[in-house]
């Protein structure tokens, strides 16, 4: 439905369709999208194209380890515009475990890296660097560097 005040589109979050329907009504009192089915709903202003983002959080939860993070994409195409997550890593030279927060922003050129000791919460490391420096780490290591005596 148009909203004339606002001149608002109700649209399916799911699948884009147009709804006949009030951008002020509960998600109680709305009835399926007839193409998906979804519930799920979102307004765009007309005669402008509506940014729309698609936010995924996964969590992995283990008894050891726990891991919780976020990923943005827009319409499922190319890299994810931020990618972060907070973790409990192992630390292979010490053996210890540390804990690991981590933001990847492609829109803003930006690289957050926080490590903190597991046991004493100390700041072993803090890497706040634009993305395109950030080069020469984890993935990002050209194959091949080995060190060969």
């Amino acid at each position: 439905m148009v909203n004339q005040e606002n001149s608002e589109i109700v649209r399916c979050n799911n699948c884009r369709t147009i709804l006949n329907e009030s951008p002020s009504i509960q998600y109680s009192e709305r009835t399926p999208c007839p193409v998906c089915g979804s519930l799920s709903r979102y307004c765009e202003k007309r005669g402008r194209v509506a940014k729309h983002y698609k936010i995924a959080i996964n969590t992995a939860l283990s008894v050891s380890i726990p891991r919780i993070g976020a990923r943005g994409k827009r319409h499922g195409k190319g890299k994810p515009f931020i990618d972060q997550y907070s973790k409990r890593e192992l630390f292979r030279e010490t053996g210890e475990y540390h804990d690991v927060d981590r933001v990847i922003d492609r829109d803003n050129n930006l690289y957050i890296e926080i490590i903190k000791d597991s046991k004493t919460g100390k700041v072993l490391r803090h890497c706040w660097e634009l993305l395109d420096y950030h080069v020469g780490h984890g993935y990002a290591k050209q194959k091949g560097d080995s060190k060969t005596d």
